[in-house]
């Protein structure tokens, strides 16, 4: 054999024996440590496993129940919105109709007192004008529905849109503290 090889299989051969010092951790004696990572240590010493979970759990569902309470609000104000928006375009309808009835009656008593070709004109002219507004009232009236019926799907899209985010950014900061043992801590100093 050559030199060079020679030193080649006699390290080998010092590599696969056991020696007393040098054991694999399997069979290592109880006296033998591990090597230990740093920041694993510094959570194992701040808190156990099973408590870091029991408080992930505890604010994760408290500010999961703030966000439920907070979007119950936003949609009760957004109903509150539809029906007060709705109920003014109703009042405005009812109004127009009850003004231009008013007109119609003083056209009438004007007629019956006169009763001449002049008086039954302005009769004939007042429901005409009468009909052009009750129609563009109620077109008002459906166009305002409409819009108002268009906006209120969008704006609770956009609130479960942000309802679904937020819950997601908790369960986000839930799985850091589960791993850190710590509550993040936000700071508004600026």
């Amino acid at each position: 054999m050559q030199p060079s090889n020679i030193g080649l299989q006699k390290r080998l051969l010092l590599k696969l024996q056991p020696s007393a010092n040098h054991l694999p951790p399997i069979i290592a004696p109880a006296s033998y440590k591990y090597p230990r990572d740093d920041s694993s240590e510094k959570a194992r010493n701040s808190r156990s496993y099973g408590e870091t979970d029991a408080i992930a759990d505890i604010w994760e569902k408290s500010a999961m129940e703030r966000i439920k309470k907070k979007y119950e609000r936003v949609n009760s104000t957004i109903i509150s919105w539809e029906s007060e928006k709705k109920a003014k375009t109703e009042r405005q309808r009812d109004r127009v109709k009850r003004d231009t009835e008013k007109k119609k009656e003083r056209a009438l008593q004007h007629y019956h007192s006169y009763r001449n070709a002049k008086a039954e004109q302005r009769l004939e002219r007042v429901e005409r004008d009468i009909e052009k507004k009750g129609e563009r009232a109620f077109q008002h009236y459906r166009s305002e529905i409409s819009r108002i019926e268009q906006i209120v799907p969008g704006a609770r899209a956009e609130a479960d849109e942000k309802r679904r985010y937020e819950g997601f950014k908790i369960k986000e900061t839930a799985n850091k503290i589960r791993v850190t043992g710590k509550v993040p801590v936000k700071c508004f100093c600026f």
